[in-house]
């Protein structure tokens, strides 16, 4: 397949390229940066700066959409709020009207989205059909998802990834939040007692890969570990895995409000979310339990 991918320079992204070469694909990487240093970097594939660079003639079987400002960068002020957005719902929209223009369609979009669609659910479970939040973090994910559900209408197949916390050696959230840990300086969000959704790295990638094989699957699938535990817990299971204790009280939600101002409900929300369609469609998980997981990516030196 020549499969098109946005964001493929980023955590997700670019592990995902290098499933996709490895299972004997072609990849086209859109991206903004410099394509002669992306292409010294990773000589493996394509770069083009623009969709207008892909010819009419030039198949695009599979679209993965990846692209979005990292969320954490700083706090949400109203101007970052509005990068955000920018970076997700019109660079979607910008894509799918490209998709749409074109006389050769492809098959499958996979596009990103997050488990901050469903807000606050306290210890409910959660799956695909539960209702969505009503902050900010959650109407973007629903506008997000509305955006490239549209590509239905012309017969492309959509699938939506509610991603929960991607964990990874190297990139992402982890390393960040192990730093504290490190110098025993670790601590709750809030109470602690809210479910933080979770995934290793390799089952991320491997469920996208299952997604893109298996072109009836279509619509939502949450890409978490079927064994979601609380803030408290990851916290005492990071420790434990580091060998460091654990002494400093939790982080008061007022207080990460403050330091995060609306971010910090991505981490005070409580998500009890589960893969259900993903277990439904018989995927199976190389690390479905926190402790194992961390344990292997310690090994690889996070």
């Amino acid at each position: 397949m020549n499969v098109l991918v946005t964001g493929g320079t980023g955590l997700i992204g670019s592990q995902l390229a290098q499933a996709l070469v490895s299972a004997g694909h072609q990849v086209i990487i859109l991206s903004r940066q410099d394509k002669g240093r992306l292409k010294n970097t990773w000589p493996q594939y394509d770069f083009v700066q623009g969709l207008n660079e892909i010819g009419a003639d030039r198949t695009i079987d599979v679209v993965v959409n990846l692209a979005g400002q990292p969320l954490f960068d700083r706090p949400w002020t109203q101007k970052f709020k509005a990068i955000i957005e920018q970076s997700r719902l019109d660079t979607t929209d910008t894509l799918v009207q490209w998709i749409k223009k074109r006389e050769q369609k492809p098959k499958k979009i996979l596009s990103g989205s997050a488990v901050g669609f469903y807000g606050d659910h306290h210890h409910r479970y959660i799956d695909e059909q539960s209702p969505g939040g009503n902050h900010f973090g959650a109407k973007l994910c629903q506008d997000w998802e509305n955006i490239v559900f549209a590509a239905e209408h012309i017969g492309v197949s959509v699938s939506v990834l509610r991603t929960g916390i991607v964990l990874a050696s190297q990139g992402g959230a982890l390393p960040r939040m192990a730093l504290p840990f490190k110098f025993a300086l670790g601590t709750n969000f809030g109470q602690g007692k809210q479910f933080w959704p979770w995934i290793h790295i390799d089952d991320q990638i491997a469920a996208m890969m299952f997604l893109l094989d298996h072109e009836t699957l279509e619509g939502p699938f949450n890409l978490t570990a079927p064994n979601p535990v609380s803030n408290g817990e990851f916290g005492d299971t990071l420790a434990e895995v580091l060998g460091r204790p654990k002494f400093l009280p939790g982080l008061p939600g007022w207080a990460a409000r403050l330091m995060l101002g609306e971010a910090a409900e991505l981490l005070l929300d409580s998500q009890r979310v589960m893969p259900q369609r993903l277990l439904e469609a018989g995927f199976q998980f190389k690390y479905p339990k926190l402790k194992p997981a961390l344990e292997q990516l310690r090994a690889h030196g996070f």
